[in-house]
């Protein structure tokens, strides 16, 4: 499996669907970082629902970049935030 930076270094991904792997792998990590923090299990399941909304952003994007759908990319860019 291939890390994370060497997926950014090597990747010859157009600039939108590369700053939007940075910015949702920060989210995702951030949450993880809450997760183990939180005390709270109630408040650790809403973290971790959190997380998988923006994992599940991040293959979409990666999908609709690899089979090169500029409609579902510019979906996802509209979405992402949200």
């Amino acid at each position: 499996m291939m890390t994370f930076k060497r997926f950014l270094v090597e990747s010859q991904n157009n600039t939108l669907v590369r700053l939007g792997t940075i910015v949702i792998v920060s989210k995702v990590r951030s949450l993880h970082q809450k997760v183990l923090n939180t005390p709270d299990l109630e408040s650790k399941f809403n973290l971790l629902s959190q997380q998988n909304v923006y994992t599940s952003y991040l293959c979409g994007l990666l999908i609709a970049d690899s089979i090169n759908d500029k409609t579902l990319i510019q979906r996802f860019k509209n979405g992402a935030g949200k």
